[in-house]
């Protein structure tokens, strides 16, 4: 159960940034602001600085700050996909890369979490490709990972795994293999104990909770695609069997009945406070982007 829950997260995070409008153009890398919540800062690596904007586009070189109770959500395009600067953090875009070799796509992402913590989602890498985020006390090698990275060196995998390199002073540094549900903590700046253990439940509630939004833009993304009332060639759907049927396809991949009514409310509130009609294409969407990467029965 614990497992189908952590995958839903994973696919909400990964296809949340799929479903808004594309972020790049052509193989420029760098970062696009997706959403603003809060007050939040840059500074460039030319010294520029002000306040981050929904749109504006930030390079190598800037670092990030978010005041207390503030985010911000970035799109690297194909340099990993979806990442989050959560609230009272200081990240630095240290390097956005991306070069092409014949039909291959190589990127090279570094950052750096100085202050708080960062919430992202990373697409599948090619093999030659590289997506490092550094702590006070380690470096985690992203590839195909859904992870929660704090500056302090907590490392969480959500989806995937992570690989670790801590660096201790006068101590010969120590790689850990962080798997989904699982995070490596301990050790702080100065060294220390390493321990790895499960992700707290009360963590994973705040995670499905910051999932919210993003299951909102999931659906509201699609309203463009969604016929008007003049438009409909067929009959209003049946809403209750639709209802049951997102249920039942929730309830098939070992969520509980809690967890599966959280995903058909979810749908069903968005849907309704956004005017957007309900049909097969919005259903079939919404499945497959939150439901379809957990296997029915796999209630771990």
């Amino acid at each position: 159960m614990r497992r189908a829950l952590l995958f839903v997260l994973a696919a909400i995070f990964s296809q949340g940034s799929i479903s808004l409008p594309a972020a790049t153009s052509g193989d420029t890398p760098k970062a696009v602001v997706v959403e603003v919540i809060g007050a939040a800062t840059y500074v460039d690596a030319s010294a520029q600085s002000g306040p981050i904007k929904r749109g504006q586009t930030l390079a190598s070189g800037t670092t990030i700050t978010t005041g207390p109770g503030s985010t911000v959500r970035l799109d690297l395009g194909l340099n990993g996909q979806q990442l989050t600067v959560k609230p009272d953090s200081v990240l630095s875009l240290d390097k956005l890369n991306i070069q092409r070799t014949g039909a291959d796509v190589v990127i090279e992402t570094k950052l750096e979490v100085r202050k708080g913590s960062i919430l992202g989602n990373v697409k599948k890498l090619s093999a030659a490709s590289s997506y490092e985020v550094k702590t006070a006390n380690g470096v985690a090698g992203i590839r195909g990972t859904a992870f929660h990275i704090f500056a302090i060196g907590i490392f969480r995998c959500l989806n995937g795994q992570i690989i670790v390199t801590i660096s201790s002073p006068g101590a010969p540094a120590r790689a850990f293999t962080v798997t989904t549900g699982n995070q490596l903590g301990g050790g702080g700046p100065g060294g220390g104990q390493l321990t790895l253990t499960p992700i707290p439940p009360q963590e994973l509630r705040q995670l499905l909770s910051e999932a919210r939004p993003i299951i909102q833009r999931i659906i509201v993304a699609q309203r463009n695609d969604s016929p008007r009332p003049t438009d409909h060639p067929n009959p209003p759907p049946d809403v209750q069997a639709i209802r049951r049927q997102i249920f039942q396809e929730a309830r098939s991949r070992g969520l509980s009945e809690e967890q599966a009514q959280l995903v058909v409310n979810a749908f069903f509130a968005t849907a309704a406070s956004q005017g957007i009609i309900i049909n097969g294409d919005l259903f079939q969407h919404y499945i497959e982007a939150v439901l379809s990467p957990i296997h029915p029965g796999g209630n771990d």
